[in-house]
């Protein structure tokens, strides 16, 4: 088997088991365990927070322009100019007050954070 086909069976590649165990395992990263990272001091953990919210938000701005310019309302539109650290406040803040979001997967609570501040205008 070539190093870029996939196995047929697990007879073919015993470590797929593992793999498939592996994704079984993955979960969401809640708006909680953020705010969580984001609420300790701990240098690695605000280094991930950091990250997490900067990724989602490099994620969520791909999908407003990638999306039909002429349909934006109810999306995120941050203004130029806007800096990384006044996103992370802004979710760290929307986390701290709104703690009935936390539940929901982070990616989600850092949409809300953002809409709620910067909402695309109505058409």
């Amino acid at each position: 088997m070539a190093a870029h086909e996939l196995p047929h069976s697990i007879d073919e590649r015993g470590d797929m088991v593992g793999l498939a165990m592996m994704a079984a395992a993955v979960t969401f990263t809640t708006g909680g365990e953020l705010y969580v990272k984001c609420s300790d001091p701990d240098d690695v953990k605000q280094s991930s927070c950091i990250s997490y919210i900067i990724g989602a938000t490099e994620g969520i701005q791909t999908g407003v322009i990638a999306g039909d310019p002429e349909h934006k309302a109810g999306l995120v539109c941050i203004p130029g100019g806007t800096t990384g650290q006044q996103v992370v406040d802004t979710v760290k803040a929307f986390l701290k007050d709104n703690p009935k979001y936390r539940p929901a997967s982070a990616a989600i609570s850092i949409f809300g954070a953002l809409r709620g501040k910067w909402a695309c205008p109505e058409e």
